[in-house]
């Protein structure tokens, strides 16, 4: 079956949005799983390195003007 829909759900109203069918919870907590191994890159040493930059950010946070 396939449904056609005219406008799109963002235009749903609030009716609307608590009928629409969701998905079941899946039990995880959010965020970083328990035994997930880390995704980094391993760092090189200071000897292969050709420049070495220190980033600071300024003191200003966040950014005068929003």
């Amino acid at each position: 079956m396939v449904i056609i829909y005219s406008t799109p759900p963002s235009q749903d109203s609030p009716k609307q949005r608590a009928e629409r069918r969701k998905k079941p919870k899946s039990g995880r907590p959010k965020g970083a799983q328990r035994g997930h191994r880390k995704h980094q890159r391993a760092l090189w040493e200071e000897g292969k390195v050709d420049v070495i930059e220190r980033y600071y950010p300024s003191a200003r946070w966040p950014v005068e003007g929003r």
